[in-house]
């Protein structure tokens, strides 16, 4: 690790008023990589704790090995990693990412680890030649031969093999007398390398605080959609183009293709203590607003992460005995409980002029194999419950129920009382929709007829995002499941707003790239699939057999993203 000192420490302040923001800041145009390491140093940064708790437990055979070459003692990572202060988020700067793009890839043509060469020159060469010389406080750590982002910031924050812990010190914001004054911006460069002394990766982390910002609070952040549910960005995330717009202050920023964005907080009225965000554009289908509390001078951080949720789902299928039961599977991700409310509906289904509909249906709720919950009649439990919801059966032979779920993969059946028969609804309805609570992959099995009696599957996207899918209809390969009766040959069409927007026969037909690319091609050629990127809205899924035929078929709805 290398810092150096101010270099003068003199300077003038004027007071403004404050304008509409009309200047787009750039803070460069960071790689995935390379924001990921920036999302890694602030979580680090922002909770020295958790970060001690998560590199004292880590187990993973690209490391592995260093943590025990170096003889690191965990629960002392643990320990020091409490006693530190928390620190601000650190953001972007356009010139500070010049500055280590140019050491990372003088480093991987050169074969060398260092902070200087004869062709790099020293640290203070690069800050002046990339405009970065009027600072209060740099620094700069280098390691090669990283295998990726995330083996570079843990390696940089334990510190393997350097016992003055100076690059932990750099990330972490020690205090020293050297480092008299705290970071507020980044410079980050990961370059592919293929000498034996740094490949496969090089990274540089230039650090600094410039003296005409040294006030000045920067709001930093990344939008992204968290398409593995982690709460953290990954690669490939991020959403490009987003104009980030504050309602006060000099400057808005557009996210870069990695997802990110910096805005110095600049001009704003005396005594602001908040600012408002608008997201807009960038694939986002309506704005997105979000306060922002102020810290005084410090950075603060504001990510966007749209809630894009497969929720209110509902199959239409005759349900009849045995197999031929409706099954209806749904998975809820995440991280955290989510509560819904199952229906199963029969009567109410002649208003809309169902005929043959199931008079008495039951319903029951299986995890694990083992039924956590049933209802024959809704009002028979949990009735002011359910009424309160807004979702409430209009007959009373009709079932609800109504259960806060862990993450988790869950089974609604719908059966007839006394072993009737007829046309039922299965529905599945979100109550809450919390960010970090997600159900996804819905399917349902039951009996496909004619006419009314056709598999009917509704769902609703939520959100400000588009939401990509995949929908399938399923009938041979029942047969590897011990399903008999299936139905040989379904068709599938996809309806929006009453017009249909996709339909498939035998998946191979169309799209076969795309579907293959999903891991969720169907295992007969003669069942259906389709890919589609949606809009926030109301679909259906119609499942059919070809020239009439019927038999149990599965209808899936799997989230992409």
């Amino acid at each position: 690790m290398r810092r150096l000192p101010a270099l003068l420490a003199l300077g003038s302040t004027a007071l403004t008023l404050s304008a509409a923001p009309s200047l787009q800041y750039n803070h460069g145009d960071p790689s995935d990589d390379e924001q990921y390491s920036l999302e890694l140093i602030n979580r680090a940064r922002m909770n020295p704790t958790a970060e001690g708790i998560f590199l004292a437990g880590i187990n993973d055979s690209r490391l592995n090995f260093s943590y025990t070459f170096f003889n690191v003692d965990r629960n002392q990572v643990k320990i020091d990693f409490a006693a530190l202060t928390p620190r601000p988020p650190l953001a972007f700067n356009s010139r500070l990412m010049s500055v280590a793009r140019f050491q990372s890839q003088d480093q991987a043509a050169n074969n060398y680890q260092g902070h200087s060469s004869a062709t790099g020159g020293t640290q203070l060469t690069r800050l002046t030649n990339f405009g970065y010389a009027n600072f209060t406080v740099v620094g700069e750590n280098v390691f090669a031969k990283i295998a990726d982002a995330f083996v570079g910031h843990v390696g940089l924050n334990v510190d393997f093999g350097l016992p003055t812990l100076e690059h932990r010190k750099a990330i972490m914001d020690v205090l020293e007398l050297t480092h008299p004054s705290i970071y507020r911006e980044i410079g980050i460069g990961i370059v592919p390398a293929t000498g034996s002394n740094v490949k496969p990766f090089v990274l540089t982390q230039e650090f600094g605080t410039e003296l005409p910002t040294a006030n000045t609070a920067f709001l930093t952040g990344v939008a992204y959609r968290d398409g593995n549910h982690d709460s953290l960005y990954s690669l490939g995330e991020g959403m490009a183009g987003i104009r980030v717009m504050p309602d006060n202050g000099d400057y808005f920023a557009l996210t870069s293709k990695s997802g990110g964005y910096t805005i110095p907080l600049q001009n704003l009225p005396a005594g602001t203590t908040s600012v408002q965000l608008t997201f807009s554009g960038g694939g986002l289908m309506s704005p997105v607003t979000k306060t922002v509390a102020l810290n005084g001078t410090n950075n603060v951080k504001a990510d966007l992460v749209p809630t894009v949720d497969l929720v209110n789902i509902s199959t239409r299928l005759r349900v009849s005995t045995g197999d031929n039961v409706a099954i209806a599977g749904f998975v809820v991700n995440g991280s955290a409980n989510k509560r819904v409310i199952i229906r199963a509906l029969g009567p109410s289904l002649a208003r809309a002029g169902v005929a043959d509909t199931l008079s008495d249906p039951s319903l029951q709720i299986v995890a694990n194999g083992a039924q956590i919950a049933t209802n024959d009649n809704w009002k028979t439990s949990q009735q002011t419950e359910i009424q309160n919801s807004g979702f409430a059966p209009t007959n009373d032979n009709e079932s609800a129920v109504i259960r806060t779920l862990a993450p988790g993969v869950y089974t609604a059946i719908v059966s007839g009382v006394g072993g009737t028969s007829g046309i039922a609804s299965v529905e599945v309805y979100d109550l809450d929709i919390p960010a970090n609570s997600h159900p996804i992959n819905l399917s349902t099995r039951g009996q496909v007829q004619t006419g009314d009696g056709v598999m009917i599957a509704g769902f609703v996207i939520s959100g400000p995002v588009a939401k990509r899918v995949i929908v399938r209809a399923i009938g041979p390969d029942l047969a590897n499941r011990g399903v008999t009766g299936f139905l040989q040959d379904p068709t599938l069409s996809l309806i929006s707003n009453g017009v249909t927007i996709a339909s498939n026969n035998n998946w191979k037909d169309t799209d076969k790239v795309a579907i293959q690319a999903t891991g969720l091609a169907p295992n007969d050629d003669r069942e259906s699939a389709i890919v589609a990127t949606l809009n926030p809205g109301v679909y259906t899924a119609i499942v059919s057999g070809v020239s009439n035929s019927t038999g149990v078929a599965l209808v899936e709805v799997y989230d992409l993203d």
